[in-house]
């Protein structure tokens, strides 16, 4: 596979990902081995304290050694002496222990600093990160990071990934200040359909929410006209997400979702874009319950009601739910249905890479 937008291929992620099972195994290994040596260490001070009391044997302290006349005393059994060829195996081995040792310390190093920059290499050095420094899950892979990544929760718990479309906007500020009363982490795809809004893209971010693309202009026409259409709208949307917070994007969703019909005028365009998107190493994602706020004559009562059963009837214990903040009734629903989500054992988390895409069937 050629070399993707994020600056690495499958090779290059298959590797690192081996090193790091190699680093947790490597500490896993020490810690057993200093716990060894804390015990080892623990039976000797017990054995010269009794030692120095004359239990046992009736010796008195006079009798007490030190750990290193022990050592000195310690009867050394006798070898067979050497041939000339056991003896260049012996330094062979010990040459390569040492390369070994070496290359291990540069590799732990190196994955030190890979963890304090990011997961990913992204282009030119700048890392992809899916929520935001403040998120500081940083995205990692699901198998290092373990319990910290959202999708750890998956099969386990009820959880539901809420997911707002086609802001920010005029509204999204007070959605804002409601996630964050209930501290509760939610995943925007964001746009620039309108500019003055674009700082609240790095608001989300610092609080700690997932920022996904989904596209610059959303205007259906324009980016369902080909592929380099789409990816070129799909870039715009990634310069103002890394300008709003330092970092690229993981995270996408595609306009009217990846089943939509809307972009057959370019035939098998879905087909093409859902494949390339996992050639470039996107996640994207759909949804598998919806709000209703998309729909015409919506209410604040018909989203509410629509939220709630949606999550019911989605036959799922991961919900993904498609809100909209450019909706001023969601946003004033949205507290409720925050409460009734909680008191019902649900877990509202961000979405990561390694999340549930609740994919479509592809239509064209």
């Amino acid at each position: 596979m050629s070399q993707n937008r994020h600056g690495t291929n499958a090779h290059d992620k298959e590797r690192r990902a081996r090193l790091r099972h190699a680093k947790i195994k490597r500490a896993q290994e020490r810690q057993r081995n200093r716990r060894m040596i804390a015990g080892l260490s623990a039976f000797v001070a017990v054995a010269l304290i009794l030692n120095a009391a004359g239990v046992g044997g009736g010796r008195t302290s006079e009798s007490v050694q030190t750990p290193d006349q022990m050592t000195a005393n310690a009867q050394v059994p006798e070898t067979a002496p050497q041939t000339e060829a056991e003896t260049e195996i012996a330094a062979e081995t010990e040459t390569e222990t040492e390369t070994e040792t070496e290359t291990e310390t540069e590799t732990e190093m190196d994955l030190v600093q890979d963890d304090a920059d990011s997961d990913f290499d992204g282009v030119n050095g700048t890392p992809y990160l899916w929520a935001s420094p403040a998120g500081a899950d940083r995205g990692k892979p699901q198998d290092t990071l373990g319990e910290k990544d959202p999708s750890y929760l998956e099969g386990q718990e009820k959880i539901i990934y809420l997911t707002f479309d086609d802001g920010p906007g005029k509204y999204t500020a007070d959605l804002l200040d409601i996630l964050k009363k209930h501290n509760v982490k939610a995943t925007f795809f964001v746009t620039n359909q309108f500019p003055d809004y674009q700082d609240l893209i790095g608001r989300e971010a610092n609080e700690g929410h997932s920022i996904g693309v989904h596209t610059c202009s959303h205007n259906y026409k324009q980016i369902y006209a080909g592929a380099d259409a789409y990816w070129s709208d799909f870039e715009q949307e990634q310069a103002i997400i890394q300008q709003q917070t330092g970092y690229r994007s993981e995270l996408m969703r595609f306009p009217g979702g990846s089943s939509n019909t809307v972009s057959k005028g370019a035939k098998g365009l879905m087909t093409e874009l859902t494949q390339e998107a996992g050639e470039k190493g996107y996640t994207y994602v759909d949804w598998n319950a919806v709000s209703g706020d998309a729909e015409r004559g919506n209410t604040k009562d018909s989203i509410l009601a629509g939220l709630k059963n949606s999550t019911l009837q989605s036959g799922s214990n991961t919900v993904v739910m498609l809100c909209h903040d450019l909706n001023a009734n969601t946003v004033s629903v949205i507290e409720s249905y925050l409460n009734w989500g909680q008191a019902n054992g649900y877990h509202f988390l961000p979405m990561s890479p390694a999340s549930s895409g609740a994919h479509h069937s592809v239509n064209n």
